[in-house]
């Protein structure tokens, strides 16, 4: 990976192979879920993540534990029904990244090679267009994904309605 200054908020890694292992799994939870709101402090929280197979490692799980994770696994063919970023929020996540991407084709600074071919964009600004495309989604939107998914404290029922509203309500 080229030697570049990413932008504050951004947390890059590159498999050699290109693919996500256990050893990046582990890396996900130090440097990102142990940071995230309440992280820092271990409080306690649920996790809810897909049958992948470097999730359920008795290494990962370890590092679970010791930031005092809990997992929900969801079983094969039902992330799209019960993972609150595939229900809600990776669509217009990967929206504004694609709309940033486009604008910057249309408008932006470009360098051409020799060759007359266009060069890639740098590193940094499409950590930029990830981290810009993330903040514009609301507070309110992610909460709401959640008890889409009938993920919330509300143990008496009071919030499951939300699991059958209409799909249109729910996107930013």
């Amino acid at each position: 990976m080229p030697k570049v200054e990413f932008p504050t908020g951004a947390y890059v890694h590159v498999h050699e192979n290109g693919w996500m292992d256990k050893g990046g799994v582990r890396l996900w939870l130090e440097h990102i879920w142990s940071r995230r709101p309440g992280g820092l402090r271990k409080e306690r929280s649920l996790l809810v993540w897909d049958m992948f197979r470097s999730h359920l490692t008795e290494p990962v799980k370890i590092c679970l534990k010791k930031h005092n994770t809990d997992t929900a696994v969801i079983p094969g063919g039902l992330t799209s029904v019960v993972q609150p970023l595939d229900v809600s929020l990776n669509m217009p996540f990967k929206d504004r990244v694609r709309d940033r991407w486009n604008k910057r084709m249309i408008e932006g600074d470009k360098t051409y090679t020799k060759g007359g071919n266009m060069r890639a964009a740098p590193l940094e600004l499409l950590c930029e267009f990830v981290i810009d495309s993330w903040n514009a989604i609301k507070t309110e939107t992610v909460v709401k994904s959640f008890k889409k998914c009938c993920i919330s404290y509300s143990l008496d029922g009071e919030e499951d309605d939300v699991a059958w509203e209409d799909e249109a309500e729910s996107k930013d």
